[in-house]
């Protein structure tokens, strides 16, 4: 079993892969590199404005099959409207 990445020690900026969707800044702080069930997913918190965000967002599918696990945990319905 491999553990996840110790937290981060420092606020050592880093170049995100895509710009904040807030400010335009490619300039952010790593916040996890894992999701609550212990996946990949990089969390960085904007250095210029503080949003908080996924970079790089996960690929659509990979985006689908989460929330397809989740059961309706996130009130969908299936339905549009």
């Amino acid at each position: 079993m491999t553990n996840p990445p110790a937290a981060p020690t420092s606020e050592e900026v880093l170049r995100s892969a895509s710009a904040c969707n807030l400010c335009d800044s490619h300039e952010a702080t790593l916040v996890s590199g894992r999701d609550r069930d212990g996946g990949p997913l990089r969390t960085v918190i904007c250095r210029n404005c503080g949003l908080v965000r996924t970079d790089p967002m996960p690929e659509p599918a990979a985006i689908e099959t989460f929330y397809a696990r989740q059961g309706g945990l996130y009130g969908d319905t299936g339905e549009i409207g």
